[in-house]
């Protein structure tokens, strides 16, 4: 079996603005076939900055409901084994599937990838952290 390849999630925080950012780890720059930032202002302006595979950068508002309704759908994923979702972030469609064995994978355009715990810990945090 071929080692499937991973998510990495950093996240920053600081009093202005908090930065969540998902991109395929251990794999630098352009070369990425994914990347995700999502950046909550001071005053709850939340902006998604998008790109999967060979599209151009996107940047998209997201509104109070729409993050609120992310932060839900991640948070129920990743706590509870057997659950799955499908968020879409600008226009792109990210699945998100907690397997019985404990295993959460990540499916973006045409790749799956797998979300190690520890990601998985920061992502819920952050979900957390900005509600």
């Amino acid at each position: 079996m071929t080692e499937r390849s991973k998510v990495s999630v950093e996240t920053e925080y600081s009093e202005y603005l908090n930065s969540l950012i998902l991109v395929e780890k251990d794999v630098i720059g352009l070369d990425n076939s994914f990347f995700f930032q999502i950046l909550i202002g001071k005053g709850g302006h939340r902006k998604l900055f998008s790109r999967v595979e060979d599209s151009d950068l996107s940047e998209t508002e997201v509104t109070v409901k729409e993050f609120i309704s992310l932060q839900d759908n991640i948070r129920k994923v990743i706590d509870t084994a057997g659950n799955a979702v499908t968020i879409k972030l600008d226009m792109h469609s990210v699945q998100f599937v907690h397997f019985p064995n404990g295993e959460i994978g990540v499916g973006i355009g045409k790749g799956k990838y797998l979300l190690e715990k520890e990601n998985a810990e920061l992502l819920r945090e952050f979900c957390a952290k900005t509600m």
